[in-house]
């Protein structure tokens, strides 16, 4: 029997078949993910030095997903599943480390929009 680079039994047809669907779900989440943190969308939310990092990040997978070929063949099909769930692992890490720091983000800017319309009202007296 054919071994793959690891050593392990070639994959079946249909295992090669989710490992590309799994690939192309992985691409359209981090490109969704990417989307949605856009600052044009809240700059005082999303512009910060983490945000430019995690939107690298998210690049950055995008196209080391997209460089690698698909249909997946057989004899990469192990290194190429292990690659993905470290992918998938790191990602998640990312977005839920950013997701935390949009909550003190917006905390700050709702207390900041407090103060200023409480100041407002002596300003003007």
């Amino acid at each position: 029997m054919k071994k793959d680079i690891d050593g392990n039994p070639n994959p079946k047809p249909d295992d090669l078949a989710q490992l590309d669907k799994k690939k192309q779900d992985f691409q359209n989440i981090a490109d969704r993910a990417l989307n949605d943190i856009n600052p044009s969308k809240n700059l005082h939310l999303l512009g910060d030095p983490k945000g430019d990092e995690l939107r690298k990040f998210l690049n950055d997978q995008i196209k080391d997903s997209e460089s690698t070929p698909t249909p997946t063949p057989a004899l990469k099909a192990s290194p190429e599943t292990k690659k993905l769930e470290d992918q998938i692992a790191q990602t998640k890490a990312k977005l839920d480390d950013y997701g935390k720091d949009l909550d003190g983000i917006a905390k700050k800017n709702q207390d900041e929009a407090k103060a200023l319309s409480q100041d407002l009202p002596k300003a003007l007296s």
